[in-house]
């Protein structure tokens, strides 16, 4: 709706001060299914007939090179490091929604 879930997953799951692998596991495994839940409305509201059925391979593909290339980032990262390293992006994250609703605010 506002384009918030990631940001709000990653605070709801550091919460549970799981360990790197467990929460990737988990914020993966509910990404799926919301957007699990979103494609029936996607599909009904028209979506497959404004996207060429010839970009779903590619965009398939660039999903699983998304998730390769992030999985071997986040390996990258010490167990120690990662919780903070997912504050830091959180906080990063609060600023920038923070700013672009000052600017829609003036």
């Amino acid at each position: 709706l506002i384009g918030t879930g990631g940001a709000l997953r990653g605070a709801f799951l550091s919460a549970f001060r799981m360990p790197r692998d467990e929460y990737l596991a988990n914020a993966a495994a509910v990404a799926f299914a919301v957007d699990v839940t979103r494609l029936p409305v996607y599909f009904g509201e028209g979506f497959s007939r404004s996207v060429p059925w010839t970009y779903y391979p590619l965009l398939v593909a660039i999903a699983w090179l998304g998730a390769f290339i992030g999985r071997r980032l986040v390996a990258r990262i010490a167990q120690d490091r990662f919780r903070r390293v997912v504050f830091a992006l959180l906080f990063l994250t609060g600023i920038v929604f923070t700013v672009r609703w000052a600017q829609g605010a003036a």
